[in-house]
């Protein structure tokens, strides 16, 4: 029994050891501090140097050990810190630590007192390799300057000054001084060096060779500053002005590694700038410049010259020329040359020219000519298709793309006020003729039809559109002469290509396709896919017409059928109603058809227009059919309401009195709806072809709904509700008058349904009503699924009256016991 208890417990003990092994194991593999160092050093790299110091090392020894080793690299942020926190840090971090750290951002906007008075920079800091000083003042600074020249291993110097800085020359000789720097840039806010350089000579040669001078500098001082660089790559100037005195001067050094050049604010003359060049460019491989004022920079045979003689090897080439414009534009013998920017030399170099069309902050106009290399852009796209495009859609969308990124454009970015637009695009007129433009880019949010109707007039070249967005608002309401400038419009240009980026609307792309109608692929820029300009409105109109015909054949034939079984129609009222109703739906069939073929016919030819009177009438009898149509479900009420509760006035159940109702229903239908015609509320919609009451017109839209929906409603549930009651209150009277009673309150409960039916059928319209009034957002073919709506509720009205009388109901039995007699003779 005993041996049975140990064996047990021993198995147990086992076991316990077991897991617990286990256990040790899993923790051990998937424990953060089992990781390799070089892991750890990975993750170092990306954290601030204070931060991780007290993050890990009060953690455990092995975190303590990996800090201290020189592997670490630490990079010192001191950013908005507190004089408390700084002194900390600096005597515990960064004193202890300073043959770790490899990088230092100072800002000095947080305190009175320099920071490097908590510590000195000195040779100490020996693998210190980039600084960045910001908000640094000049005295501070030519101190520190000092100290820099013993650090062996200084890169990178970034310093932006204090707004109250003056002398930089000093500054730079310092910097120059500074034995291992390969980057340096000086960014300042003030005018200009207040004491110029002296040309550099052998001794002060600096080892810079990507230099940013970010602050607006003489062509003098320009050129002393690079005297000082013989081993420059890379220079990038943030303002060169013209020059006080004439530089007699030549550089003493060649410049034979400078490979790229990029001035931002250009103010020097053309010549000044091409004897610039001709000192320092026959190694440029990119040149980046913008220049204002002169003229002569649209010199393109010049350009050609200089680039083939003094920069052979130049490949990538960004220039642009601003010009301002107030009233008038001065066309000079340089303006009517821009064309020769499209020569031979400029499309073998893959350079492409390009105008925009711009406001600056006091709204006058800018016109601004540049140069770019299409290449950089193509491959730009070429790889945005490789993450983004299958392969079956890549290449069909990269033959669409790619003759925009090598045509000359004229880019809209920003035209001024309301007031000035037409004006502004009148101005440029002479610019625009005297280039060949082939791609037409509107990055103005806000343009209007008119204006960018003008602008595609003004270039017979054009063959590529591209527009950001665009507003179908204003599609709506556009005035007779505005459609006949887009019909002029459509005719005269030769746009094969559209672009969009914003645009949602199936109206603003049908605005498009109208314009150019030789246009052969629409696509979407944003997406980058293929939209099949084959329009899904042609589907839809095609439905409507299909349920319209349909509805239309089942009154005719229904009308057949009552004229055949009942003779003499005239003598039973019921059948006359429904008769009525019957024509009423024939006739409603008839004028929403010619409307729907209008819209089909305008949707696969585009340039057709019936903004005329017509227009408006045909709208107009439309609505009076729906509203006649309303009411004579009405009159049915009403004859059961005569039937119940007035039958002993026979005056009011005679034929004559319903036939003059029929006529009152016709006159008040023509009548009522007069309002919504005489107001001018049936506006012609451009892009649906025909004339209809607009959503954004609450107003008419309202009083429709009121007329020919809620009234014809309200009356019958009143009806309804009061025969209910009076059958309620009415004692027994005699069972064939009560079950006569009985059926005329199922056929107007029947009726009711029917009428809610036909009015629910609607609620896809009240939907898109509601949603536009929150969110002034008209969703995609919203005036298609109002006519999709309308279709289906009269074909259903068409087949429901149908079994809602019952003479008519009837008939049916009849045919169906007739098929079954003669089904049962043959099997007899």
């Amino acid at each position: 029994m005993n041996q049975s208890k140990q064996n047990r417990m021993a198995m147990m003990e086992f076991e316990n050891n077991k897991r617990k092994k286990l256990q040790r194991i899993y923790e051990r593999k998937n424990c953060i501090e089992n990781l390799p160092n070089e892991i750890f050093y990975e993750i170092f790299d990306y954290l601030e140097g204070c931060l991780l110091y007290e993050a890990f090392s009060n953690l455990n020894y092995r975190f303590q050990q990996l800090l201290i080793d020189s592997s670490v690299r630490l990079k010192i942020n001191f950013v908005s810190y507190s004089g408390l926190l700084l002194e900390q840090r600096s005597k515990h971090i960064v004193i202890p630590k300073r043959h770790q750290i490899i990088s230092f951002n100072f800002d000095n906007a947080f305190g009175e007192s320099p920071i490097f008075t908590w510590f000195p920079i000195n040779s100490q800091f020996n693998r210190l390799e980039s600084i960045t000083l910001r908000d640094i003042r000049t005295g501070e600074l030519l101190l520190l300057l000092v100290d820099l020249v013993f650090l062996p291993r200084l890169f990178s110097l970034t310093i932006y000054l204090h707004k109250t800085s003056k002398d930089l020359s000093y500054l730079y000789k310092l910097i120059f001084n500074l034995p291992k720097l390969k980057y340096h840039k000086l960014s300042f806010r003030g005018l200009k060096i207040n004491n110029p350089l002296l040309m550099a000579t052998n001794k002060q040669l600096s080892t810079i060779e990507y230099l940013v001078i970010d602050h607006i500098c003489t062509l003098n001082e320009f050129i002393t500053i690079l005297s000082y660089t013989p081993r420059l790559s890379h220079l990038i100037c943030k303002q060169i002005v013209k020059s006080n005195q004439i530089m007699k001067q030549q550089i003493p050094i060649k410049l034979i590694h400078l490979t790229h050049m990029c001035i931002r604010y250009c103010y020097l003359r053309f010549d000044e700038l091409e004897d610039l060049i001709k000192k320092i460019g026959s190694q440029f491989h990119k040149l980046r410049i913008h220049t204002y004022k002169d003229f002569t920079y649209l010199d393109a045979d010049r350009w050609e010259q200089l680039i083939i003689q003094h920069m052979p090897k130049l490949h990538l080439f960004r220039f642009k020329y601003t010009e301002m414009i107030n009233e008038h534009l001065q066309i000079t013998p340089c303006h009517t040359q821009i064309n020769r920017f499209h020569s031979l030399f400029w499309s073998q170099r893959q350079w492409v020219f390009n105008l925009s069309i711009d406001t600056d902050n006091q709204q006058a106009i800018a016109i601004v000519y540049s140069i770019h290399s299409c290449r950089k852009k193509q491959d730009e796209f070429d790889q945005y298709l490789n993450d983004n495009i299958r392969m079956d859609n890549r290449k069909s969308i990269q033959q669409i793309i790619t003759p925009y990124s090598q045509s000359n454009q004229l880019t809209v970015v920003k035209l001024p006020t309301i007031d000035i637009k037409e004006s502004c695009i009148n101005i440029i007129q002479p610019i625009l003729l005297l280039t060949s433009i082939t791609v037409l880019n509107i990055a103005y949010n806000k343009i209007s039809v008119a204006i960018l109707l003008k602008l595609i007039d003004f270039l017979p070249n054009l063959d590529y559109l591209l527009v950001k967005s665009f507003t179908v608002s204003q599609l709506r309401t556009l005035s007779k002469e505005e459609l006949a400038t887009v019909r002029l419009t459509s005719t005269t240009n030769k746009i094969t290509r559209v672009n969009f980026q914003q645009i949602t609307e199936l109206a603003e792309m049908q605005f498009f396709m109208n314009i150019c109608p030789h246009m052969q692929h629409l696509v979407n820029i944003t997406k980058l896919q293929l939209i099949n300009t084959m329009n899904i409105k042609i589907f839809l109109d095609i439905i409507i017409l299909i349920f319209l015909s349909l509805t239309f054949f089942i009154c005719l034939w229904i009308l057949i059928l009552i004229l055949r079984y009942f003779r003499p129609l005239i003598s039973n009222i019921s059948i006359l109603l429904t008769c009525n109703t019957y024509v009423t739906l024939s006739f409603t069939c008839m004028a929403m058809f010619i409307t729907y073929i209008y819209n089909l016919y305008g949707d696969i030819y585009s340039h057709v227009s019936i903004n005329n009177n017509w227009c408006q009438l045909l709208a107009y009898f439309v609505n009076v059919c729906f509203c006649a149509l309303y009411y004579s479900c009405v009159l049915h009420s009403i004859f059961r309401l005569v039937r119940v509760v007035f039958y002993k006035l026979k005056i009011l159940q005679s034929t004559h009195f319903f036939l003059i109702t029929i006529v009152i229903q016709w006159l008040s239908s023509f009548i009522l709806i007069l309002c919504n015609l005489l107001n001018k509320d049936y506006e012609y919609l451009p892009f649906q072809y025909r004339c209809w009451i607009s959503f954004e017109n609450i107003r008419g839209l309202l009083i429709a709904t009121l007329i020919i929906y809620i009234c014809p409603l309200l009356t019958i549930l009143i009806i309804y509700i009061y025969l209910v009651q009076h059958i309620r209150r009415t004692p027994r009277i005699l069972q064939r008058r009560q079950k006569a009673n009985e059926r005329d309150l199922i056929i107007m409960k029947r009726i009711i349904i029917l009428v809610l039916i036909m009015i629910g059928i609607g609620l896809p319209t009240v939907s898109i009503l509601f949603i536009y009034i929150i969110t002034n957002y008209l969703i995609t073919m919203a005036y298609h699924v109002q006519g999709l709506s309308m279709s289906v509720g009269v074909f259903t009205a068409a087949i429901c009256f149908a079994f809602i009388t019952p003479q008519i109901q009837e008939i049916f039995t009849q045919k169906q016991r007739q098929v079954y007699s003669l089904v049962v003779i043959r099997t007899r």
